[in-house]
């Protein structure tokens, strides 16, 4: 199963193929299994998002309809037809790296961890040791994360930390409906005098909804 890389919004392509040898693919995909393993045995409880919940160990926050999973689906079910990363591409727009270790028994279950320029390896600062003799070279390279961000299931999304998803996705309007009742009992306070016909839940960015929750 291939390897993908999900670009910021700045970017033109928004996946990209990751071509690796089969050596390679074997090793990356035991380190995503083992952490999809990992995520649903130790966050096995799951509980529909609610913004400014923290999650406790063992759960996990969910939302369904999730369309902006929509396009990793597209990737896994027609990945030899997605543009392969080149190095003029480069890491720096790279927000996530995905895959289906399971595909294609699995077709609809992928696992996502997030990417950040911490990851990103220049290997032009680093010295190597090749016959007793130190080199430097110009190849470049990136560490995959230790743990998943997110599990996408058909068009469920399950993760515990919403701001990382964020880094990756455009969750506004997600965050929206998650504050909907939040702000309305907060307008709905005896303390404020609201004029007839001002829809703050409406209204209200992502600023005044952090506030307010």
């Amino acid at each position: 199963m291939s390897l993908f890389a999900m670009m910021n919004k700045n970017s033109a392509v928004k996946v990209y193929r990751i071509d690796t040898d089969r050596q390679t693919d074997i090793k990356i995909k035991k380190i995503f299994d083992d952490q999809l393993s990992l995520f649903e045995s130790h966050h096995n409880t799951e509980l529909v998002f609610e913004a400014g919940y923290t999650p406790s160990y063992n759960e996990c926050s969910y939302i369904d309809n999730f369309d902006e999973g929509k396009i990793l689906l597209d990737a896994v079910q027609r990945s030899t037809a997605m543009p392969l990363w080149t190095k003029n591409v480069g890491l720096n727009d790279i927000t996530a790296f995905f895959m289906a270790p399971a595909y294609p028994q699995v077709k609809d279950k992928i696992a996502i961890q997030t990417f950040s320029k911490k990851q990103i390896l220049n290997e032009s600062r680093y010295l190597w040791l090749s016959k007793n003799s130190f080199t430097m070279s110009d190849l470049l390279g990136f560490n995959l994360d230790d743990k998943l961000v997110a599990i996408l299931e058909g068009d469920k999304i399950k993760f515990r930390n919403f701001n990382n998803l964020r880094s990756i996705f455009d969750m506004s309007s997600y965050f929206a409906e998650a504050t909907k009742q939040e702000i309305s009992d907060f307008v709905n306070q005896p303390v404020f005098n609201i004029p007839v016909g001002f829809d703050l839940p409406a209204l209200a960015d992502n600023v005044i909804r952090k506030k307010s929750h």
